[in-house]
Parts: C-alpha cells; sequence; structure tokens
C-alpha cells in the first residue's frame, strides 16, 4: 500500500520505533531474480522477496529523531539482512535511543512474529560497524561463480544524478516518504532517498555480468555520509571496488566497497560496502 506521511515515531524503555509498515516487493517484476515469485519458489521460498532496501527506509525517521540533521552529513547506517520478507508482510524498525556521548546504537526491523528481519547499527563519525568487521574477519576464497572476478576495480566509473522527477515518481512506494526527498530541505535541493542512491551505487550491470545463470541477494549494506547528504539534480561520480571473496556453505560473497563523489568539487560524499552472496544452488557454474 502506499503511505502519504511518515511514521509517528514513539519512544519506549529507551528504544525508539516507527510504525508497522507492510513491505512492498518492489523488485517483483525482475524476471529470473530472488523477488520474482517463480524463481524464489524455486529455491524453496513461499514468494518473492522484499528487496533490503525497502526496509532501510524505514530507519531514516528514526535516525533523524536521534542524532538530528547531522546524522545525513556524517552519519550512517550499516544491515545485515537475516529474515526472508513477503510482499505485504508487515515490519517494523526500532533503535536504541544513544546514551550520551554515544555514537553508534544497535538498530533493528523485526516481523510479527519477532524474528529479525535487518540486524545492525545507526552510527556518526567513523564508528567501525559490524559488517565492516565481519568483512575483515572473512577468510578469502576463490570460488568456483567468483573465481573470474578479480579484485580492484569492479566496472568503469560512472557520472550519474538523481533525477526529481524520478525520485518523485517512487513516492507512494517509499516506505518512509519525507518531505525533504521531494521538495526543499536543510540543505537547499531535496536529497536523495535510499531507493535513490541504491539505484546511483549498485553496479548493477555488472553484478549481472558475473554469473548470469544465477541468483544473488544482498546479505548485507552499509551506508557512510562522509560530507552529505547527496542532493537531486547533482552530478557524482561514483568509483566501485571489489575489496574481497567469501563464501559460505551455501552462498559465495562478492564484497563492493562504492565511494560517491561530487563531480564539481571531487569531496567524497558517500561511501557503500556491500555484502553481495550468490547462491550455490542456483548456479550453473558453480553446479
Amino acid at each position: 500500500m502506499p503511505y502519504d506521511r511518515c511514521s509517528v515515531l514513539s519512544r519506549v524503555n529507551a528504544v525508539c520505533s516507527g510504525e508497522r509498515r507492510e513491505a512492498l516487493n518492489i523488485a517483483a517484476a525482475s524476471s529470473g531474480s530472488i523477488h520474482d515469485d517463480a524463481k524464489a519458489a524455486e529455491l524453496g521460498f513461499k514468494g518473492g522477496l522484499v528487496s533490503g532496501l525497502v526496509h532501510n527506509e524505514q530507519f531514516i525517521p528514526i535516525a533523524l529523531d536521534l542524532f538530528g540533521t547531522q546524522w545525513l552529513e556524517r552519519g550512517g547506517f550499516a544491515f545485515a539482512y537475516r529474515t526472508p520478507t513477503l510482499d505485504g508482510e508487515p515490519v517494523q524498525a526500532f533503535a536504541r535511543v544513544p546514551a550520551d556521548g554515544a555514537t553508534q546504537v544497535e538498530a533493528w526491523s523485526q516481523n510479527d512474529a519477532g524474528q529479525r528481519v535487518a540486524d545492525g547499527v545507526l552510527f556518526l563519525g567513523k564508528a567501525e560497524t559490524p559488517l565492516a568487521q565481519r568483512l575483515a574477519a572473512s577468510q578469502p576464497a576463490e570460488g568456483r561463480i567468483l573465481r573470474n572476478v578479480a579484485l580492484g576495480s569492479f566496472g568503469p566509473p560512472r557520472r550519474l544524478r538523481v533525477s526529481a522527477e524520478t525520485q518523485a515518481l517512487m513516492r507512494d512506494t517509499t516506505t518512509e516518504p519525507l518531505d525533504w526527498y521531494f521538495g526543499p530541505s536543510p540543505w537547499g535541493p531535496a536529497f536523495a532517498s535510499t531507493r535513490s542512491l541504491y539505484r546511483m551505487l549498485e553496479p548493477r550491470a555488472v553484478t549481472e555480468a558475473v554469473d548470469p545463470t544465477g541468483v544473488r541477494v544482498d546479505a548485507g549494506i552499509e551506508i557512510r555520509f562522509v560530507d552529505g547528504p547527496p542532493l537531486v539534480e547533482v552530478q557524482y561520480d561514483l568509483d566501485c571496488q571489489a575489496v574481497a571473496r567469501s563464501e559460505s556453505a551455501k552462498t559465495e560473497v562478492l564484497w563492493l566497497r562504492t565511494v560517491m563523489r561530487e563531480a564539481s568539487s571531487g569531496r567524497v560524499v558517500v561511501e557503500q560496502l556491500m555484502e553481495k552472496r550468490w547462491m550455490k544452488s542456483a548456479s550453473a557454474l558453480w553446479r
């Protein structure tokens, strides 16, 4: 269902929460992906899975409430995705209220059964996140699916911008439609929503080319506003690096780091760390 307002936040026992939101599978038409009902059913799921970026949207009002507008300038979030969510399934976001001087707090979302959907942190500044710690602890692996993926530059540099018109078209499907996504903000123009950021930072054509036969999922993401926020109708240069390969029993894992710079000045605005997993059972390359 579309939302015409942002959550009314609550604070109980030093935990800030938004409202329950029915998750939308905005990528259901992506044939052959984990979001496609038919492909997801082949892999043992009840239906196409909701993208993690839909859940990320639920945390933005909470982060602004806890840390203020400085969070969009030098804060961020990091989440691992724990429990698959189906279209229409209610999910609610939570974060602990920071103690005096704290720059990182636990944040999570959960379904009505109490299972954690997204699990991670909201932070300010240079805090080390659980996702970065998991990368540091990962064991290198060549794998079968990723064996031809070299570490280093991952795809060519790109120059992109967020169109105000395109972002406005996503209003009815944005989980938490902040007014600052669609009109003036404290930084002048509207700023890019987390979904718009994903569209910019995701090297989609390159990751699809890694294994055209397979199915990949985003297992974890960290967005760090270095000198933010990113604004609509501004040109940005993006450079992506493959920084590590690892694996689990059921997946092969590629870790990607993307840096987003303002084209006119070269200043770093956003950094992203992404954990992408290719499912072994769905890959002809692995079999």
